[in-house]
């Protein structure tokens, strides 16, 4: 591999950018893995063999340490946040959870997540789940409370806001959504 993915660690998130076919001229997606002794890994987009093995082998190392991966979560359906998704759910036999509405637009199933369901990663880290619509029908966002943390992907977008033109609906949502990311500490973006 020329160039294996810098991990960069903040409190309970390792933040790995892995090559991605993106928006120009972004060229990698950030995948997360989220907590320590139970971890979860939220969109893992790369297609990129080499890419998709350093991940592989990073969370094989976690896991031969004693930790426990629970699942594979997305913020929503685009192919930068979802093309390594099945190969990992598929390799660690973990569900790939989403919000429902991912199911019309992806070729794999989900594991449906509820708004406000929570995710226990361990007596001090629980994700929050909370559905945000607005740059997809299915985005969610992850909020760890305990840590401050909110983990992102596009709430609203400033192309989806401010270029192009949205019902109505859609940019309302869009700025509830800032309304409630207002209140986060910490934000990570996949």
């Amino acid at each position: 591999m020329a160039h294996p993915p810098t991990v960069t660690t903040i409190a309970n998130a390792e933040i790995i950018p892995l090559k991605t076919i993106t928006v120009p001229p972004y060229t990698t997606t950030n995948a997360v893995v989220y907590g320590s002794e139970k971890f979860v890994v939220i969109d893992p987009g790369s297609l990129d063999h080499d890419q998709q093995l350093f991940l592989l082998h990073h969370l094989s190392s976690r896991i031969e340490r004693g930790q426990q991966m629970l699942a594979v979560l997305l913020t929503h359906h685009h192919g930068d946040h979802t093309k390594g998704a099945l190969m990992l759910a598929t390799h660690f036999c973990v569900p790939i959870r989403a919000h429902k509405n991912a199911n019309t637009h992806l070729n794999f199933s989900i594991t449906p997540i509820e708004d406000k369901e929570k995710l226990e990663l361990s007596h001090q880290v629980v994700l929050e789940a909370r559905y945000t619509p607005g740059h997809a029908d299915d985005h969610m966002v992850y909020y760890d409370q305990g840590g401050g943390f909110l983990l992102t992907a596009a709430p609203c977008s400033y192309r989806l806001c401010t270029v192009t033109l949205l019902p109505i609906y859609k940019a309302y949502k869009c700025l509830q959504n800032f309304n409630l990311l207002q209140s986060f500490q910490h934000m990570a973006m996949p």
